[in-house]
This record gives structure tokens, sequence and C-alpha cells, in this order.
């Protein structure tokens, strides 16, 4: 038998048993009964919430783990989590989280403030991922068994909108002499609606129903979740059409076929969701000797794309941006034009910038990628027009890549493209992210923008208590940038368009999530 055959058969085998062990399943009923079946593209590299960062910690952390506060399903709406209630002082400096009683972890344990103390000490220690949330924390205090008092290093209005993303682990193997990373790295042990019961490390992960999960479980909720790490796009896609999985994260990720033929297969719908999703491609404002380096390049780059064709790649499930933040997130500014194609102004500025013969420049896309190779092909038509002549070139593994985008020397001067989507309701951390000045050459800064003022509005709206005074400065920034050019606004990637089994009811996907983050406590299976 060929090995890689020998190993699949092995991998069924070992689900199988599985959830025949845990919920008694047969292996004809799987994966039937009320378990859900997802695919996702990759295994997580670690299960620590104060490590991972990333969509495949995500697709585990949001089912498993909790923060004090958290976002309304499907909106920006900041409520009430393992924290009942909360305030602030008058001078925003400090912050006081009253806990709910009686919540707890999957051993058992029960949530209190030294538990929440213990997870923001050591998040800050660490000082990996998801400690950005935390960045302005002085101490946290035990005020008593439910009540922790944050204090800050300087005033913040928008420090809670953070904390949906900072989340709260029981004391278990915490205090190991290595701060709990090798235990944590392999073992959950949240307040979530479920737990992971068991798993095989890049294959598969179970989750069960953490029975006594504080929010309780209506009648009809699921079970259980098996993940399935299927790497393969189109595997993907095969295993949705024969049933064998309810959800894939591929099509969510990177569309390859209209969604109306997935919704005319048998057994299959399609979810459609508001998204906050913005698709760019990073020009580099610091590479030496690179034509970018001009503002009035930049701009003319961006004037002579073609906006409508990337609405295309799509399938109509976009629009024409007018700037970075996207419609129906906070801040977002409706009275800005939408970007508009003018060769003609284009070509006007290379001449300004002297360069009315033009030049030749790579551009690093993920051809792995549908939308990634497609829009490669837009801004290559699109740029031969002012006289660029855009050599596309596919990105390296994705370790290499990131050490090069990490130094100036090495990072490519033209690309590379994210789709990119806020974690939390405030607009100064997604900036910051993309065009902070210290995050420069960091994920996800990869046009090593820098501009003081910016900055300064950004520090001045997070100190600011009235939120429409905040909406200004924060407008005001997102303008400079704009103007700047540093990267090319390519889309806003909207509605997020998913394909599941009919079987699946009640699944709407978070905004303020990566693609193919989903959330299952509210889903039930027909």
């Amino acid at each position: 038998m060929h090995e890689r055959t020998r190993r699949a058969l092995a991998s069924i085998t070992a689900v199988v048993l599985a959830m025949t062990l845990l919920y008694g399943l047969s292996a004809s009923a799987q994966p039937r009964g009320n378990i859900l079946t997802v695919a996702i593209g990759s295994y997580p590299s670690t299960l620590d919430p104060a490590i991972g960062v990333g969509g495949p910690h995500y697709r585990v952390f949001v089912n498993t783990y909790e923060g004090l506060l958290a976002y309304e399903r499907g909106t920006v709406k900041l409520v009430p989590a393992l924290a009942q209630s909360w305030s602030a002082s008058a001078d925003l400096m400090v912050y006081t989280f009253r806990l709910r009683s009686g919540v707890k972890f999957h051993d058992g344990s029960v949530l209190d403030a030294e538990a929440v103390k213990l997870s923001f000490d050591r998040l800050k220690k660490l000082g990996l991922g998801p400690a950005i949330f935390l960045d302005q924390v002085k101490d946290v205090q035990v005020v008593d068994p439910l009540t922790v008092r944050i204090s800050l290093k300087q005033p913040s209005a928008t420090f809670p909108m953070g904390l949906a993303k900072v989340f709260v682990h029981g004391k278990s193997h915490a205090r190991d002499p290595d701060n709990g990373r090798a235990w944590l790295a392999e073992n959950v042990n949240g307040t979530g609606p479920f737990k992971v019961a068991r798993l095989e490390k890049g294959q598969w992960i179970m989750l069960q129903r953490h029975s006594d999960y504080w929010k309780g479980w209506p009648e009809r909720r699921l079970d259980g979740v098996l993940i399935r790490i299927i790497p393969d796009a189109g595997t993907q896609k095969l295993m949705l059409e024969r049933g064998e999985i309810d959800m894939g994260t591929y099509y969510s990720i990177g569309p390859d076929e209209h969604p109306d033929n997935l919704a005319k297969k048998p057994g299959i719908k399609v979810v459609k969701s508001r998204a906050f999703r913005i698709f760019i491609l990073a020009m580099n404002t610091q590479k030496p000797n690179s034509p970018l380096r001009d503002k009035r390049v930049r701009k003319a780059v961006a004037l002579a794309f073609d906006y409508e064709a990337m609405k295309d790649v799509f399938f109509g499930n976009a629009e024409v941006p007018n700037g970075f933040l996207p419609p129906g997130f906070t801040a977002h500014d409706p009275k800005r034009p939408q970007f508009k194609r003018d060769a003609a102004a284009a070509r006007r500025l290379m001449a300004d910038a002297g360069f009315t013969q033009g030049f030749e420049i790579d551009c690093r896309i993920a051809q792995e990628e549908e939308q990634g190779r497609k829009l490669g092909l837009v801004v290559q038509a699109s740029l031969k027009e002012i006289g660029i002549k855009v050599n596309l070139v596919p990105n390296p593994p994705f370790a290499v890549l990131t050490a090069e985008l990490s130094k100036l020397e090495t990072a490519p001067a033209f690309g590379v493209h994210r789709l990119m989507s806020p974690l939390t309701a405030d607009p100064g951390s997604f900036i910051r992210q993309v065009f902070g000045s210290t995050n420069a050459g960091k994920p996800y800064n990869d046009s090593w923008y820098q501009n003081a003022e910016v900055e300064r509005l950004l520090d001045e709206a997070e100190r600011t208590a009235d939120e429409q005074k905040r909406i200004e400065l924060w407008r005001k920034a997102e303008g400079i940038v704009v103007d700047d050019q540093p990267v090319l606004f390519v889309v806003f990637a909207s509605p997020v368009v998913e394909p599941v089994r009919e079987r699946v009811v009640n699944y709407v996907y978070h905004p303020l999530e990566y693609s193919g983050v989903f959330p299952f406590y509210e889903v039930s299976l027909r």
C-alpha cells in the first residue's frame, strides 16, 4: 500500500474511533449525528491563547476561550462576557470589572479574579501576539474574588475594545517553570462553550460540548465539532459536495467560482454575512532606489488601477473602496468618494515624477490564492497603460516570506497583498496594525509606512472620551494615510460568502474575525 494512502486511512480510522469513544457514534454515522464537521487549511501552531494570533489559532480560540468582554454577534457592539459589568474612572486611567459568579473552566475550576490576573500578567510577561491589546496596562489588581481593577499607563477610551481578544485561561499549569508554555501549547483550559476532547496533531481536533458552560445549552445545539485539517482547497470543495464535511474555509478566503454554481449543487446552501474586509497591496515607501518611494508614483499606480475588475474577482460580492476603514465599521467615512480610475491623471503624475518613459518592477503575489493570482493580472494590465511593466513574482514559502518582509533590504518594493479584517471595534488599532510607525516591517505594515501626524492623531483619539470627537480624529488619520497611498486599496470584500451543507442552521460569520473563523455555539443541525 502506498505510504500516503496508508497514512490517510490511519487518520480516518483514528477520527472514527475518537467519535465512537466520545459520542457513541458508529462508524457509519460519522460525520452525521449532532456533530458538525469542518475543514480548515492548517493546524494551529499552538493552542496557547497568549501566543497565537492568526486565523488557525482563532478557529479554536473563539470556541474554547472567552474574554472579559465580547462583541454582540455580527456587530461592533461591546457586551459583557466573563465580566458581567465594567466601569471606567473619570480620567480613563482605571477600569473595574465585576466577574460573573459560578463560571467554570473546562477542568472544573471556577473563574475568579486571580485567574484573570494570572492570564493578563502571563500575557504581558510573554509579550507575544495578543499582548498588543494590553500595551497600556500598568498593573492588574485583585479587589475581591469577583472584582478586578486594571490601571493603565495613560488614559485610554478604547482599552475595553481589545479585551474581547484577551482570553482568560484556568490556573492549571500556568505557573509551571516555563510559564505554562509547554502545557498550554497542546491543551486548552478555557470557559468557552466547547472543550478539546481529543486531537491528532496536524490531522484533526475534536471539540466536545462544555456541559457546565455558563450560558447554558438550548435544545438542538451541537454536541461537538470535528475540525479536520484539509490543506487543499479542491479537496475541501469535493468533500463539501459529497457531504463529508459541513463547512470549509476555502471559499471565504479565496473564491474560485461563482457562488450561484455552488448553491445549485444538491445539499449545499450559501450563507452571506456582513464583513469588514479590505484587500490591499503594499507599496514599499522606504525601499532604496525604488520608484515607489515617490508618493506621486504610488498615487499614479492607484489612479491607473482597474477597481471595477476586482469586483468581478469576488463575483460581485465586493465594492470599490473609498479608504481603509470599511463600510459599517467604526469611523468609516461615507462622504469620501470611491476611488476611480483615471489613466490620464496617472500619466501626468508619472511625468511629474520624472518617469515619462515608465519603468519595470517586480510585484509579489500569492500565486496559489485565486484572488491573489487575479489581482496580479489586473495590476499588470492596468499599469501597462501608464508605462509600468509589472513582472509577477510568486511569493516564497511563508517562513521565507516573513523573514524577507522583516528587513528593508530584502522586503519587496511592490507587494505583498493582504485580505485584512479588524479584530476589534477600535479603528486606531486597525490603522496602527497596517500603518503604525512602530510597526514598520512587522506584520502587517508591509509598506514600511511611517507618519508622525498619523501617530499623533491616533494617540489623541485614544485619550478622547467623546465618541464623535474620536471618530473625527480617526477619519483625519485615515485621510492622511489615503493621501500618502502606502498601499493600493484594492476592494472592500463584503459580504463574505460561505457555502455550507443545508443541514447547518443559524450560522453567521462574525465581521471582527479573520476569514474562515467559525463561531459554533449558536449553530445547530437540521
